[in-house]
């Protein structure tokens, strides 16, 4: 089992996982019966986005996370699911859970790069926030990394990172590459590990990840994953959404 640091793990997640375009989650509280009670916060505009045309797909993204209780009991809770698509100009969806909590309600995010809109789209309320979106496409690999690079971005100056090959191996169908991320902080005593399996032939999707910490383990995977066209409906507000241009930061809320 790879053992690592709670909060050094999550500095090292930051380097291999992806996030919601620009989403900052202000305040969460539990309110009565288990709900959820909280703010977030989005970026306007959101972040470049990197297209990856050509490469359609669909798939369902499952996360699991076991960790150790105060009494000393493994806790599991619900897996956290969320819906991917992506079609062949580049144009993504994702749906999923508002706050990254279990039982919190669903959002929708899509990037459009053809049209350069990115939209929220928010299904209690039937409003679908707007912005402009930058894009770039993506540059293809050189095939030659430097000697002792890891290939993560921003790693700090005083860390330590390897990235070693683990072949590959087909998982769901799909053929990937995987990698041993190893990173360590003399500074401060801690060390960090990932088993990254990202999808090849041009898909470039994370198909499996797995980490372990000092009080538990984490999984994200990708299932029901489909190489077939999208429904180009899926990237464009439903007709009964009310669009909203955003052009600076504003919160989606729940009570």
């Amino acid at each position: 089992m790879l053992i690592v640091r709670a909060t050094f793990l999550l500095e090292i997640l930051c380097l291999v996982a992806s996030t919601a375009a620009g989403q900052t989650v202000v305040k969460i509280q539990a309110g009565p019966g288990g709900q959820t009670n909280a703010r977030v916060d989005y970026q306007v505009p959101p972040p470049p986005f990197t297209v990856i045309a050509g490469a359609p797909y669909s798939a369902e993204q499952i996360q699991e996370h076991w960790h150790t209780a105060s009494d000393g009991k493994l806790v599991s809770p619900p897996p956290r699911s969320t819906k991917m698509w992506r079609d062949s100009t580049g144009r993504t969806r994702t749906e999923g859970p508002l706050f990254g909590l279990n039982n919190s309600p669903s959002i929708i995010e899509i990037n459009d790069p053809v049209a350069g809109r990115w939209y929220l789209l928010d299904p209690e309320t039937n409003v679908a926030h707007r912005a402009a979106l930058e894009s770039r496409l993506e540059q293809p690999a050189s095939g030659t990394r430097a000697a002792g690079s890891t290939g993560l971005p921003g790693t700090a100056q005083s860390r330590q990172c390897s990235r070693d090959s683990l072949g590959s191996k087909t998982i769901e169908g799909v053929l990937a590459e995987g990698w041993l991320i190893q990173c360590t902080e003399p500074t401060r005593g801690d060390a960090a590990v990932a088993e990254l399996w990202t999808a090849a032939m041009g898909l470039k999707v994370t198909v499996l990840r797995k980490t372990s910490f000092l009080q538990g383990e984490s999984t994200l995977r990708l299932i029901n994953i489909s190489r077939a066209e999208p429904d180009p409906s899926l990237f464009q507000p439903p007709p009964e959404y009310k669009v909203v241009d955003e052009t600076s930061r504003f919160t989606v809320a729940r009570k």
